[in-house]
């Protein structure tokens, strides 16, 4: 497992790796196909999941969109989570605060 603990610039897209973040992503994180990410840190722009599996325990400033993927939801979205395909599931102290 790959462990991202500082600030990553740009857009960072993960395929078919598994992925711990508890740093920065400094623009929009893309999962694809095989992606099994753990976020705890915080992306700053928008999360798209057209494939794979994401653990959001983190923050995001922008929106998150589940275009085909798995998403367990516990943190913060602090734009909108929208749900075009796949599985969306929001925990109790989740919050979507747009």
């Amino acid at each position: 497992m790959r462990e991202i603990r500082h600030k990553f610039e740009g857009d960072l897209v993960i395929q078919h790796e598994q992925v711990c973040i508890y740093g920065m992503i400094a623009g929009n994180l893309i999962l694809r196909a095989g992606a099994d990410v753990s976020l705890n840190g915080m992306v700053c722009g928008n999360i798209r999941v057209d494939g794979g599996k994401l653990v959001l325990n983190g923050m995001v400033n922008g929106d998150v969109i589940n275009n085909g993927g798995e998403i367990e939801f516990l943190g913060r979205i602090n734009g909108y989570l929208r749900r075009l395909g796949g599985i969306t599931l929001v925990g109790p102290g989740a919050v979507v605060a747009p």
